[in-house]
């Protein structure tokens, strides 16, 4: 919320993502067929949606991941044509899913697409990171590590930041 409109801005974009166009999100553009997210059990009450777009910060986001545990459920959305192999990401979080899509909307279309596929699992706590590098900015990776270091620096910060939810199980943002 900010000081001059309130939580407005926070409950036009839970109005945008509650009708979410499906013409839009069924693009032919993403391999979701590979990993039927939809099925199955969750692992954890924690998902964690990472849109990997700069797949060299790799090794960098998989510090922070390792803060939380192994009881979380991780959704990497790469691009399509990155050069990656998914073995390294399995190699950390072997029950990771690894779904790779076409570069449009940047990561806003990966994740409204993954979280389509796992809205139903009942997850208490969701956590959407993206690898921005901000190059337009002269301090774009020290802002990318000042939000990481606030949401996943520490174990104990995690633990704080999912008590700031226990509350009140509405907050979306």
């Amino acid at each position: 919320p900010d000081k001059r409109y309130g939580y407005a801005y926070l409950q036009a974009t839970r109005n945008a993502l509650e009708r979410i166009n499906t013409q839009f999100l069924d693009a032919p553009n993403a391999s979701l067929e590979a990993i039927p997210l939809s099925q199955g059990p969750r692992g954890s009450d924690t998902a964690i949606i990472l849109h990997l777009f700069y797949t060299d910060l790799w090794d960098e986001f998989c510090d922070y991941l390792k803060n939380i545990g192994d009881d979380f459920d991780l959704f990497i959305s790469v691009p399509k044509d990155a050069n990656v192999q998914e073995d390294i990401f399995f190699k950390e979080f072997p029950r990771a899913h690894i779904l790779r899509f076409e570069n449009r909307g940047r990561d806003v279309l990966p994740f409204l697409n993954i979280y389509r596929e796992i809205a139903g699992r009942g997850y208490r706590y969701l956590c959407k990171i993206h690898s921005k590098k901000s190059l337009h900015r002269k301090d774009g990776g020290l802002w990318r590590i000042n939000i990481l270091d606030k949401l996943l620096g520490t174990p104990q910060q995690i633990a704080k930041v999912k008590t700031l939810f226990d509350p009140d199980p509405t907050i979306g943002i």
